[in-house]
This record gives C-alpha cells, sequence and structure tokens, in this order.
C-alpha cells in the first residue's frame, strides 16, 4: 500500500460527531493522524499507550484495508484510591494523634475522609471496602498510602488528583488522565491528549504486535508484582468508576516507522534483568524519537517531496559554534517542512479534485468542496481563493493538532534538543538519550563508527564525518568540526560506562545490560 494515499482508512464515527471529540478539520489529521497535542509530555504518551494496552491487548483488534480498528476502552477512574494517595490530609492527622485509642481512629478516618470525599463527590458510598483488606488497622493504610505515593510520576508538578498518575508495576497502578465536573469524572485530553493511543495504534500494526504484548504483560502490567498488590488492595471496585472512549484516528494501515518503533520497543523490553521502571525512560524517550523520525517522514510523502532532512546532533553542547549554528539552522528547517507540507498536502487534494478546477468564482461550490474535502467550514462570502488561503492559514496556526508546535516541546522532552536564550533551540542530545540508544541498538558490543552509522540510517542523526558526508551532498562545514562532534560522542559515552577504547584505532560501545545467555 502507497504512503501516499491519504484516504487508506475511513475516519471512525466515534471522531466525526458534536462534542469535546469534534474534530474541527481533516487536514493534520489525514497526514499524521488524530491527534498529537503540544501539552502531552513524551512520557505521558508513553503513559497513555501502556494504558491502552492494559484494557486492550496488542494484537487483539487487526486492520483492514477498509476499516480503521474498531476499539473502544474503559478509562478506570480508581477515585478513591487516587484521593487517599495524593489527597488525605486526615490520615497522618489521625495516625499520630493521641486523643483517641488506636482502634478507634480507623473509624474516625473513614468518617472524617468521607466527610470530606463529600464535598467533592455526593454520590459517595465511603471507606467501607478497606475494613477487609486492611482489617481496621489505620497504620496498614497509612503505610500503604505512601509506599504508592513514592511511585508518582511526574512529582514537581502539582496538579489536581485526577491528573496525577503512578509508574506502572501492574495493570492495578494505572491512572487515566480525568476531570471531576457536576459530581462526576470524565476523560480529560490535557495530558492524555490521544498520542499515546496513536502509539498503540503503530504497535498493533507492526509485524510484533504479539511478541510485544506479552514483553508489555510481562514488564508493566504484572498482577502478582508486590506494588501492584497493595495498588489493588486500595483500589475502588473496579465497576465503580468506568468511562468508556474511542481510540484515535491513524490514517496509514502500514509505515516503515511502525515497524521500527515495535522493533525498539521489544529490543529495551527483552532487557530481562532491568526493572520496569528503569525501561520507561529509555522506551519514552526512543518512541519519541520514532514520533520524529514518523512526523518528517509523512510530511515527505504527503509533499511529493524526495529526501528527509538529516538531524545533526550537537555532542559538544554548544562548544563547537559551527556544528551548534548548522543543527540550529537543520532544527529551523524541520519545523519549516512540518508547516509548508500542510499547504502542500491541501493543493494536492485540490489538484485531483475536477470539481475544484472548475470552481471559478462560484463561492457557495467552493464552500461546499472544501467542507466535503477537509470537513472546513469556510465563508462562503468569501471568493474561492480566500477560503483556501483561509483554510491553509488555519490549518498551520491552531493549537491542538499542529504537529509543527509539537515537534519542539518533543524533541526537548525526549533529550535530543536544547534551548539557550540569546541561540535558541537547536539539536543537543542529552546523556539519558545516549542510553537509549545504546539499550535500543546495541546487543552485546559494536564498535563505536558501526553505531553512529546505525543512527543515521535508522534515525537519520548525524554525528560524525563519515554519517556527515552520506547526508550532506556538500559538508557545510569542515570535517574536522564532524571529527570533534564525534570525539565529544566517546568522551561522554566514556563518562556514561557506554564506551571504552581498547585501541588507538577502535572504540567499542557496549550495552551494560547484556548477558551472554540472551544471545
Amino acid at each position: 500500500m502507497s504512503n501516499k494515499d491519504e484516504h487508506n482508512l475511513p475516519f471512525p464515527r466515534s471522531l466525526t460527531g458534536e462534542g469535546s471529540d469534534r474534530i474541527e478539520m481533516h487536514v493534520q489529521e489525514c497526514m499524521y493522524g488524530h491527534r498529537f497535542i503540544k501539552d502531552q509530555h513524551p512520557y505521558m504518551i508513553l503513559l497513555e499507550a501502556l494504558a491502552v494496552c492494559s484494557e486492550v491487548p496488542l494484537g487483539l483488534h487487526k486492520v483492514t484495508s477498509q476499516s480503521h480498528e474498531p476499539i473502544s476502552y474503559n478509562l478506570r477512574h480508581r477515585r478513591r484510591m487516587r484521593y487517599i494517595v495524593f489527597s488525605d490530609q486526615n490520615i497522618a492527622r489521625i495516625l499520630n494523634g493521641n486523643t483517641i485509642s488506636d482502634n478507634a481512629k480507623w473509624s474516625e478516618w473513614k468518617d472524617a475522609t468521607a466527610r470530606d470525599y463529600r464535598e467533592k463527590s455526593q454520590n459517595l458510598k465511603g471507606f467501607d471496602y478497606l475494613d477487609s483488606p486492611f482489617d481496621g488497622s489505620l497504620k496498614s493504610l497509612y503505610q500503604v498510602s505512601q509506599i504508592l505515593h513514592s511511585h508518582e510520576l511526574d512529582v514537581p508538578n502539582s496538579r489536581r488528583h485526577s491528573s496525577k498518575f503512578l509508574s506502572i508495576k501492574g495493570e492495578d497502578m494505572i491512572c487515566f488522565d480525568m476531570r471531576e465536573a457536576k459530581n462526576s469524572w470524565s476523560p480529560d485530553r490535557r495530558f492524555f491528549g490521544r498520542g499515546g493511543e496513536l502509539v498503540y495504534l503503530m504497535l498493533n500494526r507492526s509485524s510484533y504486535a504479539s511478541e510485544l504484548n506479552c514483553l508489555i504483560q510481562s514488564k508493566f502490567l504484572k498482577t502478582k508484582n508486590w506494588v501492584n498488590r497493595i495498588a489493588k488492595s486500595i483500589s475502588d471496585d473496579p465497576k465503580d468508576g468506568l468511562s468508556k472512549t474511542h481510540i484515535g484516528y491513524l490514517p496509514l494501515q502500514c509505515h516503515q516507522v511502525y515497524n521500527q518503533m515495535a522493533k525498539d520497543w521489544c529490543t529495551i523490553l527483552r532487557i530481562d534483568e532491568a526493572p520496569s521502571n528503569f525501561l520507561f525512560d529509555p522506551l519514552f524517550r526512543i518512541t519519541g524519537l520514532n514520533l520524529i523520525e514518523y512526523f518528517s517522514r509523512r510530511s515527505i510523502e504527503v509533499s511529493s517531496g524526495k529526501t528527509v532532512p538529516a538531524i545533526l546532533v550537537d555532542m559538544t553542547n554548544g562548544d563547537n559554534s559551527k556544528v551548534r549554528n548548522l543543527s540550529k539552522s537543520i532544527l529551523t528547517r524541520q519545523r519549516k517542512l512540518l508547516s509548508d507540507a500542510i499547504g502542500a498536502y491541501i493543493d494536492s487534494r485540490l489538484k485531483n479534485c475536477p470539481d475544484w478546477k472548475s470552481v471559478h468564482e462560484n463561492r457557495t461550490e467552493a464552500s461546499r468542496i472544501l467542507n466535503k474535502l477537509f470537513k472546513w467550514e469556510a465563508d462562503s462570502d468569501l471568493d474561492p481563493d480566500s477560503q483556501l488561503q483561509g483554510l491553509i492559514s488555519k490549518a498551520t496556526s491552531r493549537s491542538q493538532n499542529n504537529i509543527e508546535k509539537c515537534f519542539l516541546p518533543l524533541v526537548k522532552g525526549i533529550g535530543i534538543a536544547a534551548t539557550r536564550p540569546g541561540i535558541g533551540p537547536w539539536f543537543n542530545i542529552s546523556d539519558q538519550m545516549i542510553s537509549a540508544l545504546v539499550l535500543a541498538n546495541v546487543a552485546k558490543t559494536c564498535e563505536l563508527s558501526k553505531f553512529t552509522k546505525k543512527l543515521y540510517r535508522k534515525y537519520r542523526i548525524v554525528i560524525g564525518p563519515e554519517e556527515a558526508e552520506e547526508a550532506f551532498e556538500k559538508l557545510p562545514i569542515g570535517v574536522q568540526c564532524f571529527e570533534d562532534n564525534l570525539n565529544a560522542l566517546e568522551r561522554r559515552m566514556r563518562r556514561l560506562s557506554l564506551t571504552e577504547r581498547l585501541s588507538d584505532d577502535c572504540a567499542f560501545v557496549t550495552n551494560p545490560w547484556w548477558r551472554e545467555e540472551e544471545v
């Protein structure tokens, strides 16, 4: 199937109606999917993808050339568990008090917490469900709440308890992004903006879906993990608080990035000795890197471009100004590519529309065609050219589902770009991202030159002179700059214990989690 076919899969009806998921236009939705938003941090994309995996195992639903996966899934509220872990102020106060006996503290806590919680929801059954698992021991409940609280993700950010999350060590630790309104909870799309749903669909459409499902279940969704058992003991009844939602939209049935991302996931998750909380960091960074590759390639495809721009990563942390400035210009070019692709996509659709070619000055007909092709409510009082320019302007400036606006937060969030006052953003890799690249691309050991070449072939990352000569028709800066960049990478990797030089001619990259019996 050609990736240039913009109508591979029809939009699901669940995303075309009224309400909070109503889509304003079908432009970037058809180019990349519905939807990616700039407010969704890269680790939230991974968290959302794993949450969908817990409800709908990978490989359960197959996509066809005629229909999108018919996936709907439950969002478990876990309202009381989240309130106890993230908001309750009574448990420590009563436990440490001396005015009542230890036996009476349990009832005192339940009554006090129920009163406070009723202010947030009138439909409250109380906390009697905890009587059995904790046998009236407030101390045990306090210890459990503290253990779970220590597993909170993104602690520095102060959010309402319905938008706080736990690191995932089992399916009972999964918390969806929710909002509280009119004494009930409903899905929120600020932190779970659907980007994770689209990552799920990419993995589901890859050749590794079944293998990945087993690995994800083993690493993140174990029910017997001791922390997960603790979370289950404090969780609400699964039937008490559920919302159903439909999955987002991914336009292409297949794409080379789907398999590349899935293979990277498999490589990282096969590291048996590493705990899930360790794997989470490299996994979200590699996921974000593959999304960058997906956005760039899709932009070229819909623009009928021939080449995808390389990503020159400054390993000197800005010390080499020539490398930094070239890297900055390439990042600017990447963002412009994403923006220009919108107009190119709209123009290509209209060029293939016979009705548009004959529209001339018929304003009503122009409005009808733009609505048919792009679901855009154009102002029929304007002439056709003005209607078209209005569509392009809105599509490139909109805040939601605008990949150009998502790009910079994404590259910075995964650690492959930096920004400084007076300089602006440029591609600059972090130590955490270096480690993620090693875990996803080195099984045992390999020569440094082969490692950097693999990064270029997979992700278009340019570091040393060999990759630069392949990426650029003519080197924009001297070859020594790329030599210095490669040397800087080796120094940083040596500091991270990821490489060692066994001779003057050859340095080797080592995966510290590799085991002999795994090969």
